[in-house]
């Protein structure tokens, strides 16, 4: 049987040259490297040089030419498809990732998996501590459902690799340019059509974080549960044009922001109930609303 083709997909963008050098080290060290790592370039002038550096790396740049983030996800997408990669694995500039990152997503979607989920080991720089933050919630292996992302995400684009022959990622960004949270949006989409996902800790994304990321892991407070609120209001309002399971979440949503019920005895019952550290947008709870 031949290999299937396959592509890593990123954007990159300005950021220190430590970050971006992680990141280009922990591809060129992956136990299986017949990839291509294709970028779109978003601002970082120097990114010739990391290329040049790293020749052992099969790299495609394209420019952004002021498109935005969400525009950059859809150019790597059309051009995965376009191509006739049969496999893409996502994966973020400012993260980096262990060895067996392209091994093990290949060797699961060979089991007859249509989606990976791999795990998350989520550090910043202002602390030594690496924390998993899928593990505490998934068992090993464990399969994915629809009904695992109707109140949270799990399922980033830099934790995710996909089988491009059986889920069209490619259909769903029609009119969903405008949202904050497309990896939730694109993956609920899949599940909903009948993609089966898996779960597994054989691979790791190193997730950093600091207050500038969309989704932050770290901080619980007013500030974060309000813009999760939001984002699930978004979230809900688009994804109830394809399934009735979101009419009440959106409404209930609606009526928590237009109350204004964000208080500190609010945010510690949602502490207290979940488990910890928090998957994106999973606070507040939605029945609790």
């Amino acid at each position: 049987m031949d290999k299937p083709k396959i592509c890593f997909l990123t954007t990159v963008f300005p950021m220190e040259a430590e970050v971006v050098e992680q990141y280009f080290e922990s591809l060129s060290k992956q136990s299986y490297t017949d990839f291509d790592l294709v970028i779109v370039n978003d601002g970082l002038v120097d990114l010739d040089s990391y290329v040049a550096k790293y020749t052992d790396l099969n790299v495609v740049v394209m420019d952004a030419e002021g498109r935005t983030p969400v525009e950059n996800r859809r150019l790597l997408i059309d051009f995965a498809y376009s191509n006739g990669y049969q496999i893409a694995i996502f994966g973020d500039s400012d993260d980096y990732f262990s060895a067996s990152r392209v091994e093990s997503s290949l060797k699961v979607l060979a089991q007859g998996c249509d989606i990976l989920v791999n795990e998350l080991h989520m550090f910043s720089a202002q602390s030594s501590t690496v924390t998993a933050v899928l593990e505490p919630h998934f068992e090993r292996h464990q399969v994915i459902n629809f009904e695992d992302l109707l109140d949270r995400n799990c399922m980033g684009l830099s934790n995710t690799a996909v089988n491009l022959s059986r889920v069209q990622l490619d259909s769903y960004f029609e009119n969903a340019l405008n949202l904050i949270a497309l990896d939730w949006y694109l993956f609920s989409r899949a599940l909903l059509d009948g993609a089966r996902v898996q779960f597994t800790d054989e691979a790791i994304t190193f997730y950093r974080q600091y207050g500038a990321n969309t989704a932050n892991l770290i901080q619980v407070d007013k500030h974060s549960i309000e813009r999760a609120l939001n984002v699930k209001l978004q979230h809900y309002t688009k994804m109830k044009e394809y399934s009735d399971a979101y009419v009440a979440r959106d409404k209930a949503v609606q009526e928590s922001i237009n109350n204004d019920v964000i208080s500190s005895e609010y945010i510690n019952k949602q502490i207290d109930k979940i488990i910890l550290p928090p998957l994106w947008w999973e606070i507040p709870i939605i029945e609790d609303v």
